[in-house]
């Protein structure tokens, strides 16, 4: 039924679906689906699966395809609920994620205030950020530090705001409505990768790259809260790009290759050298990223956690090491979440991949952590 889209299910039975939480990433390469029951400090896997390869998904994140919106929906929702079939879950509640790509984040300072009085600030300084009306955007924002000020500086705050056009919001919602989810939340997916980080990192000041297939995003938190967005311009798609143009072989095998080979040299093959050089635009990137949040705040990253399909590259995280004075890992999603064994056997690849749709069912135990 699915024409070879669904790469991976894995399920076990309903007793334990009561209470859970769908947390839906409808990514430019696959969606994503985790469903998790619990509460966010002890949670458990339930069920997931991905489907993968879909011209809908790809034409659903390009502006150029505005045209044939009606259409693409509703092929994205079909996908939805055929995963979710395929899935085996009755369950319909729902968080769904929206891309860093659609969102504008900016981190703005205010006096210390009231949160009514902020509401009001962050409003009017958002209407210097997009150059849509108000009333056409969704505002979402958070309070990510507070200093007490000193004899020159009065105590203040400090907000990262996010808005996203509200034509996209409501795209996200007619999907919803059409795949018969229950939705919950729509979520910025800074915000749910730090979640799922949060639960992991040891470190006070830590980043996240987002490496996607077609997306990338590095994320800077601090105590727990997203401090800086940065886009990424190198991509997973693109590396496959760069692979089959150099060895002259079509995307498909260069895409095969990578994965069978990744940055280490095997059997005479050594990919290393050609991704080198864009790899090492990325890390570029990267650098930039630190040193805007270094020259900012005056502190420095202590970590870096890899998740998303491109993170799965093999040797990735060694490369990107030498670059650094920071640990690099795996952002290793499933840590701490109890797998049952009807799907243990299956998650080899999960946690890195799986990173954001974690991040989005494990809110369902989050209380009143932003304002709208």
């Amino acid at each position: 039924m699915l024409g070879g889209l669904l790469d991976k299910v894995a399920g076990i039975g309903g007793a334990m679906r009561r209470g859970s939480t769908l947390g839906v990433d409808i990514g430019t390469g696959a969606i994503r689906i985790v469903e998790l029951s619990g509460k966010q400090s002890a949670p458990t896997l339930v069920n997931y699966g991905t489907l993968t390869r879909s011209v809908a998904l790809l034409a659903m994140h390009d502006p150029a395809k505005t045209a044939d919106s009606d259409k693409v929906e509703s092929q994205v929702a079909d996908h939805i609920r055929d995963l979710l079939r395929a899935m085996g879950t009755s369950q319909r509640r729902a968080v769904m994620l929206l891309p860093s790509a659609v969102a504008t984040f900016k981190l703005l300072s205010f006096p210390k205030m009231k949160n009514a009085d902020l509401h009001e600030a962050v409003l009017y300084q958002a209407e210097r950020l997009v150059s849509l009306p108000l009333a056409e955007v969704v505002l979402d924002w958070e309070v990510v530090g507070q200093s007490d000020g000193d004899e020159e500086h009065p105590p203040a705050m400090d907000v990262l705001v996010a808005v996203v056009p509200r034509e996209v919001v409501d795209r996200y919602v007619r999907i919803a409505k059409r795949s018969a989810l229950n939705l919950a939340a729509l979520e910025a997916e800074p915000f749910s990768l730090v979640r799922t980080a949060n639960r992991l990192a040891q470190e006070k000041i830590y980043a996240v790259l987002d490496f996607g297939a077609y997306r990338s995003t590095l994320v800077i938190a601090e105590h727990g809260k997203v401090h800086q967005v940065t886009p990424i311009e190198l991509t997973g798609s693109k590396l496959t790009v760069a692979l089959a143009k150099s060895l002259v072989v079509d995307e498909a095998r260069a895409e095969e290759m990578k994965q069978q080979y990744g940055l280490t040299s095997s059997g005479g093959t050594d990919l290393g050298r050609t991704l080198g050089p864009f790899l090492d635009g990325m890390v570029g990137e990267i650098r930039s990223g630190f040193n805007e949040f270094v020259t900012r705040t005056n502190n420095v990253v202590e970590a870096l956690y890899l998740c998303g399909g491109g993170a799965r590259l093999h040797g990735l995280d060694t490369y990107i090491a030498r670059q650094f004075e920071v640990a690099i890992t795996p952002l290793a999603a499933l840590r701490n979440v109890q797998v049952p064994s009807a799907i243990e056997p299956h998650t080899s690849d999960v946690g890195v991949a799986y990173a954001a749709a974690i991040g989005l069912a494990l809110r369902h135990s989050s209380e009143g952590r932003r304002h709208k």
